[in-house]
Formats: structure tokens, C-alpha cells, sequence
């Protein structure tokens, strides 16, 4: 899976855990401790955290988080599977977005991932696994990138990233209607289109782009009433764009400015340092 990646600083620059390494780690080392109770013929963790039709009356509220940090432990594709598509998608997203939106859009397609299976799932049954959030992070990835090109293994040409999207999107709502209501397939297709759901009113209404999945480019403002009321006075900095030195310190600012609040936080000034940047900063 090959993809365009947004610009950004040398990865060795970088400070701390980012939010994918984070949940990656946290979901393998949940994926191992899983496997002890197995010994004991215990049903820990799932009897506590999986999700299941029961978690509202019982009000285990912490299911409808818990859930998607287990996977399955007889097959090792479920948890291979979430992980590959957090590794190689969520990377260009959590560097559009900055950590903190990350999380923010993770935890977004978990809960509406959870509400959207208990909605149409009453009958004892559970769900377990972080698919719906991952499945999130890709719709948010082909609305930020809708002409991104991506390299599918093993498909020989690329596809734009908005017609992934309509292909992921049609395929769950396709298993959803025929394989998950009749009760004919056990996978949770009704957690994957709440996870994409999710994910797109997290576009529309937390980040509030101006332009639909259909054009080539993004332009992401933060709503009037999240924007802060007082100057950063850093905004109003003037780099000298001829003192690769100089220009450089500015782009790492503004780059440290991303992982903190976003993208959609910069000022017309600053993204236009970073447009600029791109070409003076490869010579």
C-alpha cells in the first residue's frame, strides 16, 4: 500500500510516541494478555470489556470503549489486519491532524462504531476489535486526500482514494444488509459503517472543511467558536525565506504547532511558509 504522504519534518527529529505507536502497542499488549486467561479456561477479558447487547442495562459503560482494543485470539488476521490499515493510513492522517485530533477521531469511531452495532444487534451476541475505528481513519484519510493515488498489493495500478472509500463503504453496507440483519455472518459490518460515520461527521462538523470529498484539494477551518479569542503573537512572524537556516526553525514551529492542534489551526500566513517551504527547502 503505497500512498502520497503530506509534507512533514524528519521522522528523527520527532518527539515522544505518536498516537499510532501508541495504540498499536496498546492493542498487541491487550492481544497478549488475552491469551493467558485461555489456560484457566476463563472468559477474561471478554466477560468484562467485549461489547454486547447487554452493556447499556448492565451499564458497563466502559465497553463501548474496551471493545475495540480486543481481537481475536484463534486467527492472527483480525488484529494484523487493523494494524496494517492504522500503520500505513493513520500515519498521514495523525500528520494532517496533529496527535491530539487523532485521538479525538480514534475514540469518535469507536463510540459511534459501538452505538450503530447495539443498535441493530439485541440478540446475545458480542463484538470485539478495533475495525470500526480503523475503518474511520480510512474514510477521514480518503475525504483529507480525495485524489490521493494508492497502490493496492496485489493490484498492479493505482486507485484515487475517494474510490476506496465508495468500494469500502459499499462492501460493509452490502454486508450489513445481507449477511448481518438476516443473522447469517458473524462479522460486525454495523460497527464499520458507525465507525465511517463517525468519521465523517467528525469532517463536517469538528473540522469543518470548506470542500466536498470531490475535489482535489482540502481547505480545513476550526469552527469560529473553537477558535481562540486571544493573538498568538508567533502568527505575525516573519521568516526570512532566503536563510535556509532560519526558514527551516520557522517550519519546525509550525510543524510542532500541527502536532499540538491541528492543522486547521495555522494561520494563512503559516501555511503559506509551508507551501513555500516544500520547494525552497529540497534545493
Amino acid at each position: 500500500m503505497i500512498y502520497d504522504r503530506p509534507y512533514m519534518r524528519d521522522e528523527n527529529k520527532s518527539e515522544g510516541y505518536t498516537a499510532i505507536t501508541v495504540l498499536m502497542l496498546i492493542n498487541l499488549a491487550v492481544y497478549i494478555i488475552q491469551h493467558l486467561p485461555m489456560a484457566f479456561d476463563s472468559k477474561f477479558p471478554y466477560e468484562y470489556f467485549a461489547l454486547t447487547s447487554d452493556t447499556l442495562p448492565t451499564l458497563k459503560l466502559w465497553a463501548l470503549g474496551s471493545y475495540a482494543f480486543l481481537h481475536e485470539t484463534a486467527s492472527l488476521w483480525h488484529i494484523a489486519g487493523n494494524m496494517i490499515l492504522l500503520f500505513f493510513i493513520g500515519r498521514t492522517v495523525e500528520a494532517k491532524l496533529g496527535k491530539s485530533t487523532f485521538y479525538k477521531l480514534y475514540f469518535t469511531c469507536i463510540l459511534s462504531g459501538a452505538i450503530a452495532w447495539l443498535i441493530f444487534n439485541t440478540n446475545p451476541s458480542r463484538v470485539i476489535g478495533a475495525s470500526g475505528a480503523t475503518m474511520g481513519v480510512l474514510i477521514l484519510f480518503c475525504l483529507l486526500q480525495p485524489d490521493g493515488k494508492i497502490f493496492l498489493i496485489p493490484f498492479p495500478f493505482p486507485i484515487k482514494a475517494k474510490w476506496l472509500g465508495w468500494a469500502t463503504a459499499g462492501y460493509n453496507a452490502w454486508g450489513f444488509l445481507t449477511l448481518e440483519v438476516p443473522g447469517h455472518n458473524s462479522t460486525a459490518y454495523s460497527a464499520h459503517l458507525g465507525g465511517m460515520i463517525g468519521a465523517y461527521m467528525f469532517y463536517k462538523l469538528y473540522m469543518n472543511p470548506s470542500i466536498s470529498l470531490f475535489k482535489p484539494e482540502v481547505s480545513i477551518e476550526t469552527p469560529s467558536w473553537i477558535k481562540k479569542t486571544t493573538n498568538d503573537i508567533s502568527t505575525k512572524f516573519k521568516v526570512n525565506m532566503t536563510n535556509k537556516k532560519e526558514l527551516q526553525k520557522e517550519v519546525d514551529r509550525i510543524l510542532d504547532k500541527i502536532n499540538d492542534h491541528g492543522f486547521g489551526d495555522l494561520s494563512d500566513s503559516e501555511k503559506a511558509t509551508l507551501d513555500k517551504a516544500k520547494d525552497l527547502l529540497k534545493k
